[in-house]
């Protein structure tokens, strides 16, 4: 039996799922379908713990650019790439605004929201209730272009339904949900 241990989902709905059995079977497991399909990314990570490998996938992390790192039994590991095309590149051009999906979601008190500006702007971003109710601002000043993220956290509210909104010069560019779980 293969036993999945952790679980985590990028800005592109791509699903990483970190295995890990009494079998000698670990590694990473991929979907680009929802989960319909499945593919093995184990490239690298060298198999059992006592053979100089990873061993078993402990934690899995996405961060706001796309990498993704790995906390294993052997060690840390992070991606070559990034998986949702947003690289920690300097000359990257950036076309347009985008809001990126926080993670981790669902999220327990603490959660990173990325975003990028395609130029200069006065931004917004706020987090609203499954009511529509505003709960909080989180950015509210001009900022360069470029990628930024900004760490949420929801010590002080209920578990829940969560919504947050980026305003870019007054006007709504994208809103996305997250789900806190306390």
């Amino acid at each position: 039996d293969v036993y999945v241990w952790n679980l985590e989902i990028n800005s592109d709905d791509e699903i990483f799922a970190g295995l890990g059995d009494d079998w000698g079977f670990k590694g990473i497991a991929y979907s680009s379908d929802h989960g319909d399909t499945w593919e093995y990314l184990n490239e690298g990570l060298g198999g059992e713990e006592v053979l100089g490998g990873a061993g078993g996938i402990r934690d899995i992390e996405i961060t706001y650019d796309g990498y993704v790192y790995l906390a294993t039994d052997g060690g840390v590991y992070r991606s070559v790439k990034s998986t949702t095309g947003i690289e920690n590149n300097e000359r990257l051009i950036i076309e347009n605004y985008k809001l990126l999906q926080n993670h981790p979601n669902p999220f327990n008190n603490e959660t990173i929201i990325g975003y990028a500006l395609k130029e200069m702007n006065n931004v917004n971003i706020s987090i609203y209730n499954s009511n529509g109710q505003f709960v909080q601002s989180l950015v509210n000043e001009q900022q360069r272009k470029g990628k930024h993220s900004i760490l949420f956290n929801a010590n002080k509210l209920n578990s829940g339904i969560y919504y947050y909104r980026l305003k870019v010069d007054g006007v709504v560019k994208d809103t996305k949900k997250m789900l806190y779980l306390r």
